[in-house]
């Protein structure tokens, strides 16, 4: 279908609220007396990540990593937003929705199991999709798959994405709100790249104004 819309969302971040469950691994991970720590670590956006196995002594992600899917909480309106897109027509339908997970925090089981997993927690939690993979190259993967609109949380990924001609929303979080200075984009990309990406760049408030953007893109 020419005018078929296929969708890729990111999860952590997007769909899941980070900062919930890097602020529960944080708190119940063991300090040197084997009780709660309650470290001061901040989740300051995907890169925190990288820190999450070293918070505490004896951490708690190790304890918890699979069932990791299980601690989320989504963010209001997402599941009904991607319900709403995500008809069962197949191949067929006008809209096809796939969620992406970029294995952020790292969990060290295999990807199908990992999907599985995920698979599992969203449709507990009422969600349904088309796919999901686990990848940390999105702009491969929406190539891969014909994604032409990417919905993310990560304002380098979006830039980088946009910038291939692929349509980005991204969803305005805190730690990503500098993003709304003007001269922020003005930091990394050159005037020229800038007009194409904002071509095909959009912000969204909240997964109402997201699919409000969708919806038009529709149409």
């Amino acid at each position: 279908m020419d005018n078929q819309l296929k969708v890729l969302v990111d999860y952590g971040g997007t769909i899941s609220r980070d900062q919930y469950v890097f602020d529960i691994i944080n708190q119940k991970s063991k300090g040197k007396d084997l009780v709660d720590s309650n470290t001061d670590s901040i989740y300051s956006g995907p890169d925190s990540w990288e820190n999450c196995r070293q918070l505490g002594c004896v951490n708690y992600f190790d304890e918890i990593e699979g069932s990791y899917f299980a601690l989320s909480k989504y963010y209001n309106h997402s599941i009904e937003t991607i319900n709403n897109l995500c008809v069962s027509n197949g191949v067929d339908s006008e809209t096809l929705v796939y969620i992406v997970y970029d294995n952020r925090p790292k969990i060290n089981e295999s990807v199908s199991l990992i999907e599985k997993k995920l698979a599992y927690d969203f449709q507990k939690k009422g969600g349904k999709c088309n796919g999901i993979y686990v990848e940390s190259d999105k702009l491969m993967l929406c190539k891969k798959i014909g994604a032409n609109v990417l919905i993310e949380d990560d304002p380098r990924i979006a830039l980088s994405v946009a910038g291939a001609g692929i349509k980005v929303i991204l969803m305005l979080r805190k730690w990503n709100a500098k993003i709304m200075d003007n001269n922020y984009l003005d930091l990394f990309i050159s005037k020229k790249k800038k007009q194409e990406i904002l071509r095909n760049f959009s912000i969204a408030e909240d997964w109402e104004d997201a699919e409000n953007t969708l919806n038009k893109w529709r149409k």
